[in-house]
């Protein structure tokens, strides 16, 4: 009997898993069908209003259809998918089709050839008056209504309207009054002025600029940067450079701007939460708001890093209460602001390492990277001392740590190399396995192709499915004997051999109601967000070995998800089926039984405290003994998680109770609107190039509904005729 249901359940998840890969390719080919031309037949006569009533029929029923097909979505690891800089595959594939089209741009646009007398070919050069017009374009042009000149003070003095336009430098001036002293080289602009470079906007009463020094002065500074509106006392520009005293940065707009610092090990609040179900928090955060006091704020682009320099900073709340004080503290981030690293001290604590502590200290490495290292004091057992290197791009983060007390080292990382193709690496360390959980391995790396596709309304309206696969292949090395090796013998002893692993999930919404949360509606708050889902979920494993032997996992099961305000809680079951002959049975044996519950919990208590959680419970009577966490228990996931302080700046805790690891991160979030930052003094160099990057960013696929160009031409309103014999009478013969 067991045997059979086993079979059933293989063959159902096959069957469910394959099915819509098959039908994914027909569902995504685009529509050939054309529509017959407008103003033909009865459409000729019909008015322009029924026209677009007919036209928006059209288009909602075209976008339904649009979205009842396999639209791909980017799955990825856990903070990898939201990248934004282009991968190295990526980028040597756009280069090479760069370099092929410019190739054929420099053959059509070849300059002419001829001989000269002497025989020798030459170039044709460029026409006199074009080399003429391109000087012009570089030289600045001062307009005016009213312009005076003294020749005795060598004074230049123009009135009404003034506007000074310097190409060379992207720069635009304008103010009621102009004065420009040839002798000491000074502009003076007086009322109304305003300064345009590279679209960024500085207002003021008064200006004073020294060409010689290339510096200048502006009373009364107000402008415009990204969201924010700056209001200073005075501000002082030298080159590039802009220096502000005693002013305030506030905001019209509403936006969330949220960062998150990543520490060392795996993120607790990822593998309770995933990232992409993350943003419904943000409702919250839009009645955030608070008052900052910074001393001193440093800002500074570099050539691939924009850095935040932040000292005496105190928050405060709206009422007065102070919240948060730090003397200082330094990010960093690239120029896509992929990611954010800083100069906090970290705590935690791992299997095998022991429990660490230390500060942190950042360096600026090439190509918008960055190198935190963490000297630390270890304590297993025994005091000892050790260190942390955590390097960090777009692309990449790799940790590598050692400790003393334990005399054993750490390794993690990860590279993104195309769009869906990434290579992840460690040593004694856990490596992310998708619904399998994580693996604790020796040594080892793969390569690693994730792809996903959802189908919305696929049953009926709301009935979304989701269907996602992985295909990785590498080569790993088991850990010698299990983590607690002086009480338990060796497992795997020496094994080290090649894997090759498909993984493959579907997820189909059964019952969906209420409303979920819509990050496009700006108006959503958390009051609003209130609902029920029911899932069907099936997942499905196999993995071929360089010994010869195999791994098959099949599972399925329902899952209820609900949430209410900013409470959000998930049930399942798995009903699985496995033959399971892994050679590396403390990596990747499969754990969870033949019968498992689960449940996440994840509650913001209070806008200072977050609490998450996140456990599995084996309900059959195999698999008695757990690799991972080295005991017998049914308990297969048990973790927790923590967040204390406001969102403008939270400590993130975290604890695995199966893997005996510590997770600590900072994170921070605040709406523009109605928060303010009062300073004393901010310098801001080469403010035009925050942000700013040579580089071609990632093109993710846009799967939105585009409405097509509006057909309907304009036309003359038809009017019915009147009567012939009306039309023969009086003044209308």
């Amino acid at each position: 009997m067991i045997n059979k249901l086993k079979n059933v359940i293989v063959l159902v998840v096959s069957v469910f898993l394959i099915s819509p890969a098959i039908a994914i390719e027909d569902s995504i080919a685009p529509s050939t069908d054309t529509k017959e031309a407008y103003f033909t037949g009865e459409t000729f006569f019909k008015t322009p209003l029924q026209l677009q009533q007919e036209r928006d029929e059209e288009l909602e029923k075209a976008e339904k259809e649009h979205y009842r097909q396999f639209l791909p979505y980017q799955p990825g690891l856990p903070g990898v998918a939201s990248r934004k800089v282009t991968p190295p595959i990526t980028k040597l594939r756009r280069k090479i089709v760069k370099a092929h089209n410019e190739h054929k741009v420099n053959k059509a646009n070849k300059k002419s050839r001829f001989a000269d007398a002497n025989g020798v070919v030459q170039e044709e050069e460029e026409n006199e008056v074009l080399q003429q017009e391109k000087e012009d374009e570089t030289r600045a042009v001062m307009k005016c209504k009213v312009m005076k000149y003294n020749p005795d003070k060598t004074l230049v003095e123009a009135v009404g309207g003034v506007e000074i336009t310097i190409p060379a430098q992207n720069v635009v001036m304008t103010a009621d009054k102009m004065t420009f002293n040839q002798v000491t080289n000074i502009i003076e602009l007086f009322d109304n002025v305003k300064v345009v470079k590279a679209g960024n906007e500085v207002f003021g009463d008064y200006m004073k600029i020294n060409l010689n020094e290339e510096s200048g002065v502006l009373d009364n500074l107000r402008a415009s940067q990204y969201v924010f509106d700056i209001q200073a006392e005075h501000g002082y520009m030298f080159g590039d450079d802009i220096l502000t005293t005693n002013g305030k940065i506030s905001s019209r707009y509403d936006k969330i701007i949220s960062m998150y610092t990543s520490g060392f090990g795996t993120d607790i609040q990822r593998m309770i939460l995933p990232e992409e179900e993350m943003k419904f928090l943000v409702t919250d955060i839009k009645d955030n708001k608070m008052v900052v006091k910074v001393k001193e704020l440093n800002i500074s682009a570099r050539k691939s890093h924009d850095k935040v320099q932040v000292k005496g900073l105190k928050v405060y709340t709206r009422a007065g209460k102070k919240v948060v004080s730090l003397p200082s503290m330094t990010f960093y981030t690239n120029k896509e602001h992929d990611y954010v690293e800083g100069n906090y001290p970290e705590l935690g604590s791992f299997p095998n390492f022991g429990m660490f502590l230390g500060p942190g200290v950042v360096l600026e490495t090439p190509f918008g990277s960055t190198l935190k290292l963490i000297p630390t004091i270890n304590y297993y057992k025994k005091l000892g001392f050790g260190g942390i290197a955590r390097f960090k791009s777009g692309t990449n983060q790799t940790d590598i740590a050692y400790s003393s007390a334990k005399s054993t080292y750490y390794i993690k990382g990860y590279q993104r190399l195309d769009e869906n193709l990434l290579f992840q690496y460690g040593a004694n360390s856990y490596m992310n396995e998708w619904f399998m959980g994580q693996s604790w391995l020796g040594y080892g790396g793969e390569l690693l192709y994730e792809k996903g596709y959802t189908h919305r309304d696929f049953l009926y309206e709301k009935a979304n499915l989701t269907f996602r696969h992985r295909m990785s292949g590498g080569f790993f090395k088991a850990n010698d004997k299990k983590r607690n090796h002086e009480k338990y013998e060796d497992i795997d002893g020496h094994m080290s051999t090649l894997r090759l692993k498909y993984m493959a999930q579907i997820d189909q919404t059964l019952l969906s109601l209420g409303k979920t949360y819509n990050q496009n509606d700006h108006s959503m708050t958390k009051d609003d967000i209130k609902f029920l889902t029911f899932n069907l979920v099936a997942d499905g494993s196999a993995a071929v070995y360089g010994t010869g032997d195999t791994q098959f996992i099949g599972r399925i099961g329902p899952r209820l998800t609900t949430q209410y305000k900013l409470w959000r809680q998930e049930l399942g079951y798995y009903l699985s089926a496995y033959d399971d002959h892994t050679p590396f049975r403390s990596m990747d044996a499969y754990r969870y039984g033949k019968s498992n519950v689960y449940l996440r919990e994840y509650v913001r208590l209070h806008k200072y405290l977050t609490l998450g959680l996140y456990g599995s419970y084996k309900l059959s009577n195999d698999l008695d003994y757990d690799y991972q966490s080295d005991k017998d228990s049914a308990l297969r996931e048990a973790s927790i998680y923590v967040a204390v302080g406001p969102d403008d700046c939270k400590l993130n805790l975290g604890y695995d109770f199966i893997r005996q690891y510590t997770y600590f991160g900072i994170s921070m979030a605040m709406n523009t609107k109605g928060t303010q930052v009062e300073y004393d003094r901010m310098h801001i160099k080469n403010g035009d190039k925050l942000g700013e990057t040579d580089d071609e960013l990632v093109k993710r696929p846009d799967t939105s509904f585009k409405a097509p160009a509006n057909p309907n031409k304009s036309k003359a309103v038809v009017t019915p005729l009147q009567d012939k014999s009306t039309m023969m009478q009086g003044e209308h013969i």
